[in-house]
């Protein structure tokens, strides 16, 4: 993670850090200064440092987006709850509109993802059923 911070403070648009030799990777030996030079302008107080485009391979990814959607599991099936209990019946695709528009605050909610947290809802029963007259009402 530091390595990756400071590629991106050498190597992003805003040069701040000065790296020799000048290459995108670092090794143990690699010389890293301040850019005294650095001059992000008159108007500017804030700027994004990007964290380099250094990531791990394409299993790493895979399993950390595995992580993360098992770690929003709860809050996806907690805000739905919240929903349902306020509204005791509900189309599905307000429903997931709305867990969608709720859950912005805390990450950016993949709308399959949601729809997969009502089905299984659904699926255990208890919680969530659906409608037999209309199959896009779910009942709480």
């Amino acid at each position: 993670d530091l390595k990756r911070s400071l590629i991106g403070m050498f190597a992003g648009k805003y040069k701040i850090l000065m790296k020799t030799p000048n290459n995108k990777e670092i090794k143990d030996d690699d010389i890293i200064k301040i850019n005294l030079s650095f001059n992000a302008g008159k108007n500017v107080r804030r700027f994004k440092i990007s964290s380099g485009a250094v990531g791990g391979s394409s299993k790493q990814k895979e399993d950390k987006k595995k992580e993360v959607k098992i770690d929003r599991t709860p809050q996806i099936d907690s805000t739905l709850i919240r929903i349902m209990k306020t509204r005791q019946r509900y189309n599905i695709t307000k429903l997931q509109g709305e867990a969608i528009r709720l859950l912005q605050g805390k990450f950016r909610a993949n709308p399959n993802d949601i729809k997969d947290r009502i089905e299984a809802l659904v699926k255990v029963g208890d919680m969530l059923i659906k409608d037999r007259n209309h199959p896009q009402l779910i009942i709480y």
